[in-house]
């Protein structure tokens, strides 16, 4: 494989990113399953319209007799399971990690990616393509990823990628990325619920509620008609504005032009360029950062180290005291001119 290794010379150097960020919009991350929501003014009475507040169950909806058109389907909030107090296993709201980091790595490709480039690791329809035309393709892909003068390079270094359009003919592109998304903290404890309310049943009792949330209908129109589309009413569960969750992830071996694309992240996630989650087109997942945090580790003979240690600042890497030095930092010392030229010395392509 010719494709640079990404640790040529090994693991020297690591930054750990810790982000909070606020809600300004609200947020839709979709789960799998639905649960039901109960939307008349009373259970089997003839009245027209719509509760104040809905009963929400934690399941899909049943056909029970005589209940046919009171219950109706939501689409839950995105959850995943743990082990809480007393071992017991516990449903919690949760944002995935792979959802933040694919919205980063959208927005990097748009940003930085030429134009004219920008299809180069795109899958063509490969049954109209031919071997001659997939085998150039793969060529022009090998380029772009081995010039480091092409922001490709940049992207799929940070990223990762897994690309092949001729197995057992040309050797494929697979690259593991330098950015590890960690967790996604979200607060503790129980959540406000805006316009509806659990109704009292065991399921609703291991039922997640650690965030504030809300109920959102939508019909979404006919492009001919343009009248609400059949069968296209649909609500969901979304994690209301104004909260906050901590995100944490990290990057091996940092070089120059990452801090260059963590500072863009950052300005452009503070203007709402970027947004996480769905709908974004509908004004959902605008995100505020309202603190940020850095902490720098290098190996203690590589140049990084000499400037993390002649910076005279708190050692936070005492446990591996004259193997590596570490320290915390805001984002502007660490874009400072000292710590750029090291990681320009510690980058050398191969």
């Amino acid at each position: 494989m010719s494709i640079p290794l990404p640790f040529p010379k090994g693991v020297t150097s690591l930054l750990k990113c810790r982000w909070t960020l606020e809600l300004k919009t609200p947020l839709v991350i979709r789960a799998s399953t639905n649960g039901s929501i109960h939307n008349k003014k009373g259970h089997g009475e003839l009245q027209k319209g719509r509760a104040n507040q809905y009963d929400f169950r934690w399941v899909e909806p049943t056909n029970v007799q005589g209940q046919q058109d009171e219950w109706s389907a939501i689409r839950d909030f995105n959850y995943e399971f743990a082990v809480g107090e007393d071992n017991k296993l516990i449903a919690r709201y949760s944002i995935p990690g792979s959802s933040i980091r694919g919205a980063l790595r959208q927005w990097t490709i748009k940003a930085l990616v030429k134009d004219d480039e920008m299809s180069l690791f795109t899958l063509p329809k490969l049954e109209k393509e031919d071997t001659i035309g997939r085998a150039i393709r793969m060529v022009n892909a090998r380029v772009a990823v081995e010039n480091p003068d092409n922001f490709w390079h940049d992207v799929l270094s940070l990223f990762g990628i897994a690309y092949d359009l001729n197995p057992g003919v040309d050797e494929p592109l697979i690259w593991s990325g330098r950015l590890e998304m960690g967790s996604v903290t979200l607060p503790d404890g129980e959540g406000k619920m805006y316009g509806f309310r659990y109704e009292a049943s065991e399921v609703n009792a291991c039922a997640p509620r650690n965030i504030d949330k809300h109920i959102k209908t939508r019909s979404p129109l006919d492009r001919v008609t343009m009248a609400a589309k059949a069968g296209g009413l649909h609500s969901g569960i979304e994690m209301s504005e104004g909260q906050t969750f901590t995100l944490e992830f990290r990057i091996v071996n940092p070089r120059p032009n990452d801090l260059k694309i963590l500072k863009l992240w950052k300005r452009d996630i503070d203007a709402g360029f970027i947004r996480f989650g769905g709908l974004s087109s509908h004004g959902r997942g605008k995100v505020k950062i309202v603190s940020d945090a850095y902490s720098l580790y290098a190996a203690c003979y590589t140049p990084l180290g000499k400037v993390i240690r002649d910076l005279g600042k708190q050692e936070i890497a005492q446990d591996l005291a004259g193997i590596w030095t570490g320290v915390d930092l805001d984002l502007n010392s660490l874009l400072g001119q000292n710590i750029m030229d090291a990681l320009n010395v510690a980058y050398t392509p191969s």
